[in-house]
């Protein structure tokens, strides 16, 4: 702070000394327009104004477009609620002293957004253009405005219509350019149209001829505290704000694995077939003498071109997919974002490791496959001969998987713990949904050994010899298919869940009120109940509030500190607003937050801004510097349900008045009534001079709601692209497996089995492994809903699970036969034409 007040001085704090033309001495003027007039004047030596450019003055026989109207304080404006009109304009409207003028204008909200308004005023005098009254540099400079010379020219960063502007307009601002055609008191413009950041757009020093005396006179009495100036590390802040969203990378690490693999077992079964065909021709070298590396690296030698090429293609198509996801993310999904505008950024780096990465991970799947071939004996190649399965291996997946299982079922239970929920997701997050899911392989690969038990029928001693001579292939494909199964199945479950938890809870989030009312400008005095005109019944709780809203799940990229609420006293005890967890184990509702704690203030968060906007816990300790030099402590000591008051840090009344005395505002209101149109026009009447903006609990709960599930839908939907490439690899896999089996159905030929019945073996077989995963996936899905919905929820709902996850399984259903049904006929196409002699 002592570097700033050395540095300091009129040109760093934007501030300009320009001649008073017209009133005589010297104008002061800030580049932002608006400035605090206690920063430059504390003592009150100089005339304050605020000028403004309304869009227009209006009166019973006439109207003008965009002027300048300026408030100023003393013997040269009026008393509040009156106007003077200099000459010019009085005879343009037709008006004289008693009678209305109306001005039109738009007014800067609290988002910074453009508001309109109008106020309405009784002419106390006409006024000459001269002296102060025909001072053109009261305002300051408008970009595209104020430096043209016609009205036609003007090109401003604000919406005008040119349209409206009439002759006497052009020949005002011709004669006169910047000259007020109206004066209103200091108070009601700062009332109008004061912000934030400064009431005030120019200060006149009637008797400082000298403008450079003045500037470096003022520049010693500047009072840097004014400005609320902190220095702050800008990169870690922003580095802060956006490290909520660092979460989606492994989201969408975990969830696209499935995708990765399936595209890996893709590979693995094109490969394996085309490497079959190259069997017997491998076997004849390794006859002649050639050794299995040899033949390995020739194998591999064919393979590599077509990778390159493969991973130069998936650039394009990668590009095309994420083109394709930042559209969804614009549209469908687009609660999920904050806007509509989602760029794709592609680096050379990031370009260059996705096509290593698919190159290497190409190059081990085709490794697998083709070695599985070459490692043969000679003899098994030529014959085209299938090597059974080794049971040693089959029974070290039980124990690979049955160990992977029991980590990730401690690394579960270990993140449902409070304290260690936001770290243990955030780090061991992936890793412990693929450990929870390899586990749950393991589970699938036992079922699959207890439902290969032969019967004595042909058919199923036909399916079971099948699936036994090529059992690893066959696990892996039900693990792979259950994993993407459970997946989808247990988001579209959690989904349910959460939509279930918040419509239950609709009074929770709105804490017992009907509507929530936020204001362009504050409340004036205290913050007591206010009673709305025309109807008594309704209840209007004001909230003492400094900043804007942090992160929330439709803005998960947050400022710090959030928007600041103060709770008054009466509220605590007495609102519907509900704490999932709180460090005092005594006191109701809100109570917690009064006073201090060993030298901190408590506040209350609610979860997904503690947990995954700060990823902080209950007992975390928030620092603030509401002023120069002042450090705060804030202690969290509760943690909110979702609510209306999600996205802030909440506090006492008490506690945020004395952080920010001068600055924390009245601009948001709770309201007790029916949410019906009738109360929201009373509200907006009654509240009219603040701009209001009224929404119903219900709606912001509902909206609330779509922001959560746009998330589940989203990695649902990713996950159903994963769905339909471990669908294709296993009509891939069951295709190759058919074609290996061909010398099979030729002896079955051989001995009148009939087309249909070969077709029903490679259908059944399908169709077994299709079962066994969706079963598997079910009994995940189960155990992952179970787990998560009372981790996160008061409990599970299973009917409301079944009824939104059904469609979703009949449609995975569907495919899945659907699939069976096109691998047995393709398998079996040519059956006919099958000559013993030519396979045998």
């Amino acid at each position: 702070m002592r570097l700033m007040d050395e540095r300091l001085d009129m040109d760093t704090a934007g501030l300009e000394v320009v001649p008073a033309g017209e009133a005589g001495g010297s104008l002061v003027r800030s580049d932002e327009f608006f400035f605090p007039a206690e920063l430059v004047d504390p003592e009150g030596k100089g005339v304050s104004t605020l000028s403004y450019f309304v869009d227009g003055i209006s009166a019973s026989h006439g109207d003008l477009s965009y002027s300048v109207v300026c408030g100023v304080e003393g013997e040269y404006g009026p008393e509040p609620g009156s106007i003077l009109l200099n000459n010019w304009t009085a005879e343009r409207l037709g008006v004289s002293v008693g009678d209305t003028v109306r001005l039109d204008y738009r007014r800067v909200g609290a988002r910074g957004m453009l508001e309109d308004g109008n106020s309405s005023f009784i002419v106390q005098g006409i006024v000459n253009m001269e002296g102060f009254h025909g001072e053109r540099e009261l305002i300051p400079p408008i970009e595209g405005v104020t430096s043209e010379l016609s009205c036609s020219d003007w090109h401003p960063g604000f919406d005008i219509d040119l349209d409206s502007i009439e002759d006497e307009d052009i020949e005002y601002w011709e004669l006169y350019t910047t000259t007020p055609k109206a004066f209103i008191s200091l108070e009601d413009a700062r009332r109008s149209w004061s912000v934030p950041w400064g009431d005030t757009t120019a200060l006149w020093f009637a008797d400082a001829v000298d403008a450079d005396a003045l500037k470096g006179e003022l520049s010693e009495d500047l009072d840097p505290s004014i400005l609320d100036i902190t220095i702050v590390p800008v990169r870690d802040r922003a580095l802060s704000s956006s490290r909520a969203l660092s979460i989606f990378p492994a989201m969408f690490l975990t969830f696209g694995s499935t995708v990765l693999i399936s595209s890996s077992l893709i590979l693995y079964a094109v490969v394996s077939s085309i490497s079959a065909g190259r069997a017997g021709d491998w076997g004849i070298l390794r006859s002649l003498g050639l050794n299995r590396r040899r033949i390995l690296l020739f194998a591999l030698y064919e393979n590599v071109w077509p990778v390159f090429l493969g991973s130069l293609i998936g650039i394009l198509l990668g590009w095309g997919l994420s083109m394709l996801m930042g559209l969804a993310l614009g549209s469908i999904w687009s609660d999920t974002v904050e806007g509509y505008a989602i760029p794709l950024v592609v680096s050379t780096p990031s370009a260059i490791v996705s096509v290593a990465a698919g190159v290497l991970i190409s190059l081990l799947v085709i490794t697998l496959a083709v070695s599985r071939e070459v490692m043969k004996v000679p003899s098994a190649n030529t014959r085209g001969e299938e090597p059974g399965m080794v049971g040693e291996r089959f029974r070290w997946w039980f124990v690979i998987l049955g160990l992977a299982s029991l980590l990730g079922g401690v690394l579960l239970s270990g993140s449902m713990f409070p304290r260690g929920a936001a770290g243990t997701y955030d780090v061991a997050g992936p890793f412990v949904l693929l450990s929870v899911m390899f586990g749950l392989g393991a589970a699938c690969l036992l079922l699959f050994g207890v439902l290969r038990t032969r019967d004595g029928s042909d058919i199923s001693l036909m399916v079971s010899a099948n699936i036994s001579r090529s059992g690893r292939r066959t696990a892996s494909g039900i693990l792979i298919l259950s994993i993407v199964l459970t997946l989808s199945l247990s988001l579209t479950g959690m989904s349910s869940i959460l939509e279930r938890d918040l419509l239950s809870d609709i009074d929770s989030y709105g804490g017992g009120f009907d509507m929530l009312m936020e204001t362009s400008r504050g409340l004036e005095g205290s913050g007591t109940d206010l009673v709305v005109a025309g109807d008594p019944d309704l209840l209007v709780e004001p909230l003492l509030t400094y900043g804007e809203e942090g992160g929330t799940c439709s803005n998960m990229n947050a400022v710090y500190p959030p928007r600041l609420l103060g709770i008054p006293e009466e509220m605590m005890e007495g609102t519907g607003f509900r704490l999932k967890e709180r460090m005092d184990a005594g006191g109701k509702g809100l109570s917690i937050i009064r006073g201090s704690l060993d030298g901190r203030i408590p506040i209350v968060v609610d979860e997904n801004t503690l947990k995954w906007i700060y990823f902080k816990e209950l007992g975390s300790v928030f620092e603030i510097e509401p002023s120069p030099g002042r450090t705060v402590e804030l202690i969290v000591v509760g943690v909110l349900s979702p609510s209306v008051l999600s996205g802030s840090f909440v506090m006492s009344e008490e506690n945020l008045r004395s952080l920010y005395p001068s600055s924390a505002r009245y601009d948001l209101f709770l309201v007790k009534g029916e949410a019906s149109r009738e109360n929201m026009k009373l509200l907006r009447d009654h509240f009219s001079e603040l701009g209001p903006r009224i929404s119903s609990m219900r709606d912001l709960a509902l909206e609330n709601l779509d922001a959560e599930l746009s998330y589940m839908r989203l990695f649902r939907d990713f996950l159903l692209l994963g769905v339909s490439a471990g669908l294709a690899a296993l009509v891939l896999f069951n295709h190759s497996r058919a074609l290996r089996f061909r010398r099979q159905m030729v002896l079955l030929r051989a001995v009148g089995v009939t087309r249909a019945r070969a077709r029903t073996y490679i259908f059944l077989e399908n169709l077994y492994l299709m079962a066994v995963s969706i079963i598997a996936s079910i009994i995940g899905c189960a155990a992952t809903v179970y787990a998560a919905g009372r981790a996160v929820t008061d409990g599970v709902d299973w009917s409301g699970i079944v009824s939104s996850g059904a469609w979703l399984l009949l449609l995975i259903i569907g495919i899945s036969a659907a699939a069976s049904i096109l691998s047995a006929l393709y398998a079996v196409s040519g059956y006919d034409r099958m000559a013993p002699r030519g396979n045998a």
